[in-house]
């Protein structure tokens, strides 16, 4: 059977979500007993209150990261089949278990009926500036049809009220789901989930700065007493929250994190190559394309074969350090025209003719130029 990391990784996923999902720790890191509130900066989220049309009924506790995780995995299969989310649409629940965990046994299936029945029922309360107060449920219908090798769910749809909050692009952000799926601790999920908003625009020199005390805190967990136990929760053993987290990719870039000595987490986003990755997203917006079909095709990026290494190394383009910028610009034009590209820039190089700032800026110019008239 496949394993979660070894599926995970073969292929790039992105879910469009709430940005308030990743900006705030809106899903605990463990299981809730009652309700959770969380503040934002212009309203405040409450899940698991009581339902507003059965106040007597007993509510359901506030989500965490397994449902959290299980509706961004629902969100993604919900975009491949339609633009228009509030369209119901059905689909596998094998393929949305393998999705959420890499299986598709009874156990697993099991889990996510139980984890979607959370989402029918654990109500949300969003409290805005002026006052005004609104009430809702993530899913909306949703039905089950059981095959003979199979179940189906079908007419899945989202609540209207939750739709509205993510119509608006402004209010919307992308979330590696691969990563997030292959992330082991519900711990470093939560976390993964937010932190790299906060870090983002930082650097190693300028970290977004952060108590191990305050994250647990903001991720639904109790903090120990003492800084040594709360370092330990984020450092003990060989696959430890700090290793888990270290080095994966975010949207554009890779999350750094280390702990200092005073048990203070610092965090920032590599910018290797991040910059042209944003311009080759800019130039496919620009030029009039749809978002979703860049996502569509940059989720499997192609390897360079060996006549595009040849001439990207003849020339003094650095082909290691922007390799997977390389491999993105021919998911996005093709491989004629990307190899057209290449050709020219070897050309350069043999012509001995020297470019404004450098090979590898030249190039990546060319590249995103390219991009924006394909």
């Amino acid at each position: 059977m496949t394993t979660p990391n070894k599926w995970m990784s073969s292929e790039k996923k992105t879910a469009l979500v709430p940005r308030d999902f990743l900006t705030a720790p809106l899903f605990a890191a463990i299981p809730q007993t009652g309700p959770r509130k969380v503040w934002l900066n212009d309203k405040i989220w409450e899940i698991g209150v009581s339902n507003p049309f059965d106040p007597s009924a007993r509510p359901h506790p506030a989500l965490d990261i397994r449902q959290g995780r299980l509706l961004f995995c629902i969100l993604y299969l919900m975009r491949r089949k339609t633009l228009d989310i509030r369209e119901p649409v059905p689909f596998s629940l094998n393929e949305l278990a393998l999705l959420y965990s890499g299986r598709h046994n009874g156990s697993s299936v099991k889990d996510i009926k139980r984890l979607i029945n959370d989402l029918r029922e654990t109500w949300h309360k969003i409290t805005f500036p002026d006052g005004t107060e609104r009430f809702f449920t993530i899913l909306g219908t949703i039905g089950l049809e059981k095959k003979r090798n199979s179940n189906w769910l079908r007419d899945v749809s989202i609540n209207p009220d939750f739709h509205n909050l993510i119509l608006a692009i402004e209010k919307q952000m992308h979330i590696r789901l691969d990563v997030l799926n292959s992330i082991r601790s519900n711990l470093a999920r939560a976390v993964y989930t937010y932190l790299p908003s906060r870090s983002v625009k930082r650097t190693e020199r300028n970290p977004f700065v952060i108590s191990c005390a305050k994250l647990l805190e903001q991720s639904g967990c109790k903090p120990p007493a003492y800084v040594s136990l709360q370092k330990k929760l984020f450092t003990q053993n060989k696959n430890s929250i700090l290793s888990q987290l270290d080095g994966v990719e975010v949207l554009f870039g890779k999350l750094r994190i280390k702990m200092n000595k005073r048990g203070y987490l610092l965090s920032w986003v590599e910018k290797e190559c991040m910059e042209n990755k944003k311009s080759f997203y800019k130039a496919w917006v620009d030029s009039g394309r749809a978002e979703r079909d860049f996502f569509e095709r940059t989720r499997q990026l192609p390897q360079l074969d060996d006549y595009e290494e040849m001439c990207l190394s003849s020339s003094c383009v650095n082909l290691h350090k922007n390799m997977n910028c390389f491999r993105k610009a021919k998911a996005l034009l093709g491989k004629y025209r990307f190899d057209v590209l290449c050709a020219e820039e070897k050309n350069y190089a043999l012509e001995n003719i020297r470019p404004t700032q450098t090979a590898e800026k030249r190039f990546l110019f060319h590249l995103a130029e390219a991009i924006r008239k394909f």
